[in-house]
Parts: C-alpha cells; sequence; structure tokens
C-alpha cells in the first residue's frame, strides 16, 4: 500500500478527533486572551476606586493606620497578580509546520489517517500543558478580585472611621 491510498486513507473519524483537539487549543487560547482582558478591567477598577477612596484616606489627620496599610498591601498584591498574569509565557497553541513536515511527511510513510492520530495527540499534550499554566492564571484572577474587595473594604472602613472624611466626602459639614 501506498500513502494516500483510499484503503489506508478513509477513516473520517480520525479527523473528527484531530479537528476537534485543533478546537480544543483555540478555545484554550481564547480563554488566555479573556484572563488577560478581565485582570487589566479587575486592575483598572481596582485603580480608579482605590485612587478615589485612597486620595480621601490620605487627607485624613490621624494619619494612616492599620486599615490603610491592608489596603495598600492588597493594591500592590493585585499589581503583582496583573504582572503574573500578563507575564510572557511559552504557550502550545500552533504546531510548528516545519517540524510537522519533516517528522510525518518528509521522514515517515504515514497515511494520513496516521498523522490525524498522531497530531492529534501531540495537540492533546500541548493542550494538557498549556492548561496548567492557565488554571494557575484563572487562580491568579481569582485572588485579584479578592484584594480588589480587601482594597475597597478596607478603604471603606478606614474612611467610615475617619472624622476628616465624613465632613470631606459631604462637602465640609457633619454627618
Amino acid at each position: 500500500m501506498l500513502p494516500g491510498d483510499p484503503s489506508r486513507d478513509g477513516d473520517p473519524r480520525r479527523k473528527l478527533v484531530y479537528d476537534d483537539a485543533v478546537h480544543a487549543i483555540d478555545r484554550q487560547q481564547v480563554r488566555l486572551d479573556e484572563v488577560r482582558k478581565r485582570a487589566a478591567n479587575i486592575f483598572t477598577a481596582a485603580s480608579i476606586s482605590g485612587g478615589f477612596l485612597g486620595a480621601e484616606v490620605f487627607k485624613a489627620p490621624e494619619g494612616l493606620n492599620v486599615w490603610a496599610w491592608l489596603a495598600a498591601g492588597a493594591f500592590t498584591l493585585n499589581a503583582l497578580l496583573l504582572g503574573y498574569i500578563l507575564w510572557p509565557r511559552t504557550w502550545l497553541f500552533k504546531n510548528k509546520t516545519d517540524e510537522l513536515q519533516s517528522l510525518w511527511i518528509d521522514q515517515s510513510n504515514l497515511s494520513l489517517d496516521e498523522i490525524h492520530t498522531q497530531l492529534a495527540a501531540h495537540t492533546a499534550k500541548n493542550y494538557t500543558i498549556n492548561d496548567a499554566k492557565l488554571r494557575r492564571l484563572a487562580v491568579a484572577l481569582e485572588i485579584m478580585v479578592i484584594a480588589v474587595l480587601v482594597v475597597l473594604g478596607a478603604l471603606v472602613v478606614n474612611l467610615a472611621r475617619s472624622e476628616h472624611a465624613g465632613r470631606s466626602l459631604l462637602g465640609g459639614g457633619g454627618l
């Protein structure tokens, strides 16, 4: 039998498995983009709201207290997590065409079905490697959400405890 012989290259199930593996990798790449966008949005929200509330905290005559330092620490954690999420990594979303050509066409006598089977296995391995990294980024994103809530909660508690803030936010009058 020669490569390309219909008796060797006729099982559409192998192509279906390969197509599904490629589709899974494509969805994974979209998930990575979504995690990065969400992290940037969370940090932007923390920056804007933290900047507004934090400005009032720094104006208070009482100075910085434990709540202000907690907010500052949580904000710093948020910035570090954003850096972790956006840090460049090696992702395996595409197969290297030159390697595929060399391994499975030039140096082998594989049928198209066999190539689809090996490509599906190779793509599944890449998916598993990517998935471990993506899971860590998702955990970092969850921690970012908690850190934003800590920032905002600590600043609100700090402002609520400060007489200066009450007057300042209400236009100079008392509560």
